[in-house]
């Protein structure tokens, strides 16, 4: 691919590579190879005003998904039988959507009145009707569910 190929676009990369993700951000690695993969891509984000994300993926989702049986030929399962791509990349999702343990964890340490769960757009509104240090707790996606 090209650095004029694609243009002004958000790019997302899942890993099962927790090294790849890291070395990614870090922007360094001992390994030649990883290196120039990480300045390529680096290159590449920076050439086409694009904003790429590496996001790591436990190694069973890339199973399910279907991709990580392609280097052996494996063609049966997951996206390569025509399942659609977003049902395993979960975006969408808050933090307290995947975990139902995580707000009562939060409240154990956080008393009620000082944490504000809220959606992406009302931080910022919550956040200055505040009189007080508060912890506000930033999720995204839409909490109305």
């Amino acid at each position: 691919m090209s650095a004029n190929s694609l243009q002004n676009a958000e790019l997302f990369i899942f890993t099962d590579n927790m090294t790849m993700e890291g070395t990614f951000y870090r922007g360094n690695s001992d390994s030649k190879l990883l290196f120039e993969l990480i300045l390529w891509l680096q290159g590449l984000d920076l050439h086409s005003n694009n904003k790429m994300h590496i996001v790591h993926m436990a190694g069973s989702c890339m199973v399910h998904q279907g991709t990580n049986g392609l280097s052996r030929g494996d063609l049966s399962s997951g996206v390569m039988i025509g399942a659609p791509i977003l049902d395993y990349i979960p975006l969408h999702l808050t933090a307290l959507d995947h975990s139902s343990s995580l707000l009562p964890w939060i409240q154990q340490w956080c008393p009620a009145s000082t944490y504000a769960p809220c959606s992406q757009w009302s931080c910022m509104n919550v956040g200055m009707e505040l009189k007080e240090v508060h912890i506000t707790l930033m999720v995204y996606g839409d909490q109305t569910k």
